[in-house]
């Protein structure tokens, strides 16, 4: 079955609302129509209705039609159309081979200069009905985005002779008929979708070509199948990129996992560490865990699916039995590659499905079938069983695409469409997402986030990098598969402050605290995980990071855990990200680090603790009571530089204490605290130890020379801001 993300997107955009008046007012009245159960196959007369052997005798009944003096075409296939903004790619599944009576598409959207996937839909069991003239299809679509209108009405004109279907007329609906969008799509292929196959070869190997199914006994008619052929059967166009290209003989003459997926990215000339619709394979001789393994989808590292291979130690030559294997492998390993599980594992997939370990299927082990390799090949028709076949053509777009879902996962990061890799982007910018280091459980989760050009000769940009601006979002997949997106506990409405990134200065840098938001604390056990931001560029432009890994660790003693206890509570979570406060209502959490300080001065995440309380102790602190009176604690310069000294004495050495963006804003507050006490020599050297550290790093001059600066804006202020 389609697997649906349960969390679908809502968005305040919807593809399928009404896109003007103009489409309301549409005439939605249906001619008088004939039913039918299925639409003619092309260049084929109506098939005469089955008879028993009384009524052969008799002969035509008189209301007999005649034939039709032309073939009409058939109308399933790949449509492409266009509304303003937003791209539809339309799968049309009602005739020809295997048809399924499904409906599936994909919508995109272009803002700037950027394109992007924003969500899929898939119908089954569609109504079709034919006319003389036009097909007209109707059914209730599920959505992975939030809408009323997921009803669809499609009409296509028939067309007769050797032209092209017609444009197929997309009107989406509500449940009560009202009129949402329209897309007229134009004819684009026979194939639901099209992938570029690029195959290279082990020097010494030869690679698959074809195979004769009546080569030897088995179900189905006798064809001759390559690669291309067999997924041309299940609708899916493999297209070529060219020659092969041999790679030399794997060191120690067999490949290891890591080998294939350095092979891969070396000699895949299409590799790219997002989702696409390119694929390898590779024909090897053996893999270093022996004869026994003919082929393998090695690719489980980023943006995964996208490489596979086949070795050929164990079925070298051109036997008929020999072909079979080779052919058999091929299509399976790229099988996975499509994110299909084996016949026999479906339950292990998210969400899962039945086992099937019956299904005469190119997904299928011979030796796992009822009656063993024999019965199997004997009945084998080469092909994917029907819900096979419907993943393939009909799945949500992740699900399916080589460096979408994780392999078997239908509840990937990617499914927040707002997240996916553009289909293209002109915005000349890169967005990167970045963590120096994995975490201690109970640890802020700071992230640092840079924006760079591609383009030497300058782009301007806004500079607001933090979430809390509203410019950038960041979702997060936790160790359990669940997604969530970073809500910011407080956001900004900000002015955008712009700069132009050019050769000279080519990125800008912000760190952000996302260990807490809306949502409650994101990073509460242990494990891996996942995260991608997106920055609005000032031109509407969607910058997309690639995904950051980042780790959790557990506890590893009784200091760890009373630590983690301590560190772990929502409010904690809320001060940080208020770095600090002393409202009543962090009462409570204020006594935590207190007590973190008292009893875990010597554990290395009590350096928070003081960051918090040397932080907020380094300016006044108002608070306005019930009653509107003002009650103002002063500022605590002394006792809140001895604070931040002591972090900034932890984190001066690389890959320790805070990151480096947060470590800079701790000398800037020291700066201010020591200034507003009137100490402007201890601000000086402050200053200068500041730019000790980071000269100290090596850090391009660029990003130097923004560190002198900032420095110096500290040092000539004369309050804390």
């Amino acid at each position: 079955m389609i697997a649906i993300p349960e969390n679908a997107m809502v968005s305040e955009f919807d593809p399928t609302a009404p896109a003007s008046a103009a489409a309301s007012a549409l005439n939605l009245d249906v001619i008088a129509v004939e039913q039918v159960a299925d639409v003619l196959a092309p260049d084929a007369e109506a098939a005469p209705a089955p008879q028993d052997a009384a009524a052969a005798r008799r002969g035509p009944a008189r209301s007999a039609r005649p034939a039709r003096a032309q073939p009409t075409h058939l109308v399933s296939g790949r449509y492409r159309g266009q509304s303003g903004a937003w791209e539809i790619e339309l799968r049309i599944d009602v005739d020809g081979v295997r048809p399924l009576k499904y409906v599936s598409g994909d919508f995109f959207q272009t803002r700037g200069a950027t394109v992007s996937y924003f969500g899929s839909f898939v119908a089954s069991g569609v109504t079709v009905t034919v006319s003389r003239t036009t097909v007209t299809i109707a059914g209730a679509a599920i959505l992975t985005y939030a809408s009323a209108f997921s009803r669809m009405r499609i009409t296509i004109p028939r067309r007769t002779g050797r032209r092209a279907p017609g444009e197929a007329d997309i009107l989406w609906l509500d449940v009560a008929g009202a009129v949402g969008a329209r897309y007229r799509c134009a004819w684009e292929s026979r194939a639901f979708r099209t992938v570029e196959l690029e195959e290279d070869y082990e020097s010494g190997v030869t690679p698959f070509v074809s195979y004769d199914t009546g080569g030897l006994s088995s179900g189905g008619p006798a064809r001759t199948l390559g690669v291309v052929s067999a997924f041309g059967e299940a609708g899916i166009e493999m297209r070529p990129t060219g020659p092969s290209t041999m790679i030399p003989t794997a060191p120690g003459g067999t490949w290891s996992n890591a080998e294939l997926h350095a092979a891969m990215q070396m000699h895949f000339s299409r590799w790219a560490n997002l989702p696409q619709w390119k694929v390898w394979l590779l024909h090897a001789r053996l893999h270093d865990r022996g004869i026994g393994l003919l082929g393998i989808m090695f690719d489980q590292h980023g943006a995964q699916r996208q490489g596979c291979a086949v070795f050929h130690h164990a079925s070298a030559g051109t036997a008929a039995a020999h072909r079979r294997d080779q052919l058999y492998t091929c299509i399976h390993e790229l099988g996975h590659c499509f994110n299909l599980f084996h016949s026999f594992h479906k339950s292990f997939m998210t969400p899962p499905e039945a086992n099937r370990p019956a299904a005469l299927s190119w997904m299928n082990y011979p030796q796992n079938f009822p009656g063993g390799a024999d019965a199997f090949w004997s009945a084998f028709p080469f092909q994917f069983d029907d819900q096979e076949t419907i993943h393939l053509r009909h799945a949500v777009r992740n699900a399916v695409i080589m460096g979408g879902s994780p392999f078997g996962s239908g509840a990937a990061l990617e499914h927040l469409a707002a997240f996916a890799e553009p289909e293209q982007d002109a915005s000349g910018l890169a967005l990167e997402l970045r963590a120096d280091r994995s975490f201690r459980l109970g640890e802020p989760v700071v992230v640092e986030l840079k924006l760079s050009t591609r383009r030497p000769e300058g782009i301007t940009v806004h500079r607001h990098l933090h979430p809390s601006d509203g410019f950038v979002s960041i979702a997060i997949e936790r160790p359990g598969g669940t997604t969530v997106l970073h809500e910011p506990l407080i956001e900004h409405c900000v002015r955008p402050d712009t700069v132009v990134l050019d050769a000279a200065h080519p990125a800008i840098y912000e760190s952000a605290y996302i260990g807490c938001g809306e949502e409650g604390l994101a990073f509460g056990a242990p494990g891996l995980y996942r995260l991608r931001a997106v920055y609005l560029a000032l031109d509407g432009s969607r910058v997309v990071s690639g995904t950051l890994e980042l780790r959790v660790r557990g506890t590893h003693d009784d200091a760890d855990e009373a630590v983690a206890d301590l560190l772990l509570d929502d409010q904690i979570g809320k001060l940080f990200t208020l770095l600090g406060s002393e409202g009543p209502e962090m009462a409570a959490a204020n006594a935590r680090i207190e007590q973190l300080l008292d009893k875990h001065k010597a554990h290395p995440l009590a350096l928070y603790g003081r960051l918090v309380l040397g932080y907020v102790r380094a300016r006044p602190f108002t608070l306005v009571r019930a009653d509107a009176a003002v009650e103002v604690r002063e500022a605590k310069p002394a006792e809140a530089v001895a604070l931040l000294d002591s972090v900034a004495d932890a984190s001066t050495a690389p890959g320790k204490g805070l990151d480096s963006i947060s470590l800079n804003q701790i000398f800037r507050r020291m700066i201010a605290a020591l200034k507003t006490a009137g100490d402007n020599g201890g601000a000086a050297r402050i200053g200068k130890r500041m730019l000790d550290v980071y000269r100290a790093r090596g850090l391009k001059p660029h990003v130097l020379a923004e560190i002198r600066r900032q420095r110096d804006e500290a040092l000539g202020g004369t309050s804390i801001a």
